[in-house]
């Protein structure tokens, strides 16, 4: 199953399962935090805290996927993906 999104024979699929699941667990904090604060602390709408906090770890988890679950260790190349 692997192979039909990364194709690199390279890429270990229990090698990142941690690296995924701790970028997942810290994104859905951040998330959690970020709207309690804004609602909360803030007095924002909820609406426009929901807007902010979304674009807030929307690029955090993409710079974490990219820095991070996806790197291999022998090249420090992007794991290439199909399609």
């Amino acid at each position: 199953m692997k192979f039909v999104v990364f194709v690199d024979p390279k890429f270990k699929g229990t090698d990142t399962t941690g690296a995924l699941f701790s970028s997942f667990s810290f994104n859905l904090v951040l998330n959690y935090l970020c709207l309690k604060l804004l609602v909360e602390v803030f007095f924002m709408n909820a609406i426009l805290s929901q807007f902010i906090t979304t674009c807030i770890v929307v690029t955090i988890s993409y710079l974490s996927q990219k820095h991070f679950s996806f790197k291999t260790k022998d090249t420090g190349c992007w794991i290439k993906t199909a399609g």
